[in-house]
């Protein structure tokens, strides 16, 4: 054969041979498999810790909204001790804010009169 003479080209038989993506070998499908169920774990995992700390927060959030309320009544209280009035204008303050009839029996009954 002369350098200017091309090789014959071979004719290869064709095959159907499926895409590369649509083969998949039962170990690789196993691992798959194997992979999806560790994630899914994981995830599990991780849920449950974020409603552990999504719990812990709210409970958090409530523990210092109750600090609050005893600081300010308490606050209040000392100070309706020395100054009159103060107690007059929590009176006009609870005869406003406080409807449910339970807890005016309440406050009465704890010498709040409004």
């Amino acid at each position: 054969m002369t350098p200017t003479e091309t090789k014959p080209a071979t004719a290869k038989p064709e095959t159907a041979t499926p895409p590369r993506a649509a083969r998949v070998s039962k170990k690789t499908a196993f691992s798959i498999d194997e992979k999806k169920a560790k994630l899914l774990k994981l995830r599990a995992e991780l849920d449950a810790k974020l409603a552990k700390i999504t719990a812990r927060e709210s409970a958090q959030t409530r523990k210092d909204d109750t600090h609050e309320k005893v600081l300010i009544g308490a606050a209040l209280l000392a100070d309706i001790a020395v100054h009159s009035e103060t107690r007059e204008l929590v009176q006009t303050i609870l005869k406003r804010a406080v409807t449910k009839d339970t807890d005016k029996v309440f406050l009465r009954l704890r010498k709040w009169h409004f």
